[in-house]
């Protein structure tokens, strides 16, 4: 299996395309062809944590009759969750920041 497989195995939808998933991936200097092993699970376990943070941000979508929408604040706590696992917080707390869900637009 390879990390982008890996990858999207930890996700429930497919409404995101994969050059999301492979930014994601490639940001955390994971390459998304290379063959996931056991000990890539932490590194993936943070990239899950970075798309929570990108999906937290992003509009509501209505295309016809598919609706998705996202609910930011249990994103941000799943994100959370990630970080404390690792006995670490997410950088955009360590920098004094709080994100509580709360839309931008």
């Amino acid at each position: 299996m390879t990390n982008l497989q890996a990858f999207k195995s930890m996700i429930e939808f497919s409404y995101t395309n994969d050059n999301l998933f492979s930014k994601i991936l490639l940001d955390r200097g994971i390459t998304d062809s290379g063959t996931y092993a056991a000990t890539d699970a932490e590194s993936l376990d943070y990239a899950l944590a970075d798309l929570y943070l990108y999906l937290a941000q992003h509009p509501d979508i209505t295309e016809g009759k598919l609706s998705i929408k996202w609910n930011p604040a249990a994103l941000l706590d799943a994100r959370r969750d990630l970080f404390a696992k690792y006995g670490t917080r997410p950088p955009e707390e360590l920098n004094g920041k709080v994100l509580d869900g709360t839309r931008i637009w």
